[in-house]
């Protein structure tokens, strides 16, 4: 796998898009966390009892307040007022015997050349899906196309909604495989101007609501042969998809794609999906690859970056502090500059339930 990169995106509402943008990274540590729940900030002179207040307690208040952890808050007071203060907070969680939730949209593309990437993606999905069972990750899946006609749209494939979950693999395997093998062969006779973005974003719009749970990590899939021909910039999709969650961490976009034009100009390549992956936190793989360890890359990919405490952006390293339910850690953590990420020391793990926090000023 390459082209692991980091950021993400702001919220689309009815009447118009948000985007705000974030720098993300993935990390690898342990088992014990879930994603950031919330991602705050502090505007202007940080000195100035800005601080988070909530489950963190009111800067005004006896220290009572918070999350039902020590009532402590954060006040990192940081000494540069021209810098916003970013807070990025987490839940500590269990690893084992946790159900994580995690919600899958897979965009497949149905034009006339996809019939044997379509095949290889059936053969070897046991590489992608036996992870996420070994890890009791409560997945749930849906099917789309890059065909963007009015009647394909956005619309899920048959019944993949209520067919490719956790639940109905465990009660019945070879069923749920069957079912995923009969629902990924999607055809070729979909548009030859193939819009996976906008199929994608068109899917949440409609159905977003239904299929995102409220405490999931959310990843969407691109398998495609050709490039992307939506209508609007790279941004535009990802901002809306990343806005469907609380904070950027929870959301990761990867790519299945030609990583090149092919000599004659035959294929256009997959340049706009790549680009979506390097702004959300998501990786991407050349499609003319083994597709058995091209699944099991993008997989292990997904269970590193939800067990992981990753930053929303670069942290300038000379501000930053971790805070556990309130309290600040003078020790027993670390920074992971390879994978822009928090990691705990073995025996100082925050125990299950706890609320971590890390404050820091971005990185200039």
């Amino acid at each position: 796998m390459k082209g692991i990169n980091e950021s993400f995106w702001g919220k689309k509402t009815s009447l118009l898009l948000i985007i705000s943008s974030f720098l993300f990274v993935s990390c690898g540590k342990t088992d014990f966390y879930n994603k950031a729940v919330d991602t705050a900030s502090i505007e202007g002179d940080p000195t100035n009892d800005d601080t988070v207040g909530g489950k963190w307690g009111d800067p005004g208040d006896d220290g009572s307040g918070g999350n039902g952890g020590s009532g402590g808050q954060i006040d990192p007071g940081f000494d540069d007022p021209s810098r916003q203060t970013i807070i990025d907070t987490f839940t500590a969680n269990p690893g084992d015997g946790e159900k994580r939730p995690l919600d899958i949209l897979w965009v497949v593309d149905d034009s006339g050349s996809m019939a044997n990437e379509q095949q290889a993606l059936a053969d070897n999905f046991g590489a992608f899906i036996n992870q996420f069972v070994t890890k009791q990750i409560d997945f749930n899946m849906a099917i789309v196309t890059t065909d963007a006609t009015p009647a394909k749209d956005g619309e899920p494939v048959a019944g993949s909604m209520d067919a490719l979950t956790y639940d109905n693999y465990l009660s019945n395997p070879s069923q749920f495989f069957n079912d995923f093998e009969n629902m990924i062969l999607v055809g070729t006779s979909g548009s030859g101007y193939e819009k996976g973005l906008h199929t994608s974003n068109s899917f949440f719009s409609k159905y977003g609501a239904s299929f995102v749970r409220e405490n999931s990590n959310l990843v969407v899939v691109y398998v495609s042969d050709e490039e992307d021909q939506s209508d609007e910039m790279v941004s535009f999709y990802a901002s809306a998809i990343m806005g469907l969650k609380p904070s950027n961490s929870l959301v990761q976009l990867h790519a299945v794609v030609r990583t090149e034009q092919l000599e004659g100009g035959s294929t256009q390549g997959g340049a706009r999906y790549i680009e979506a992956t390097q702004t959300a936190n998501g990786s991407y793989a050349e499609i003319t690859d083994d597709f058995a360890t091209t699944l099991s890359n993008i997989s292990s990919d997904i269970i590193k970056k939800i067990e992981s405490f990753v930053l929303s952006k670069i942290p300038d390293l000379n501000h930053l502090e971790v805070y556990v339910d309130g309290v600040k850690l003078e020790s027993g953590w670390s920074y992971n500059a390879e994978l822009n990420s928090i990691d705990f020391d073995l025996g100082s793990e925050p125990v299950e339930g706890s609320e971590i926090a890390v404050a820091y000023l971005e990185q200039e």
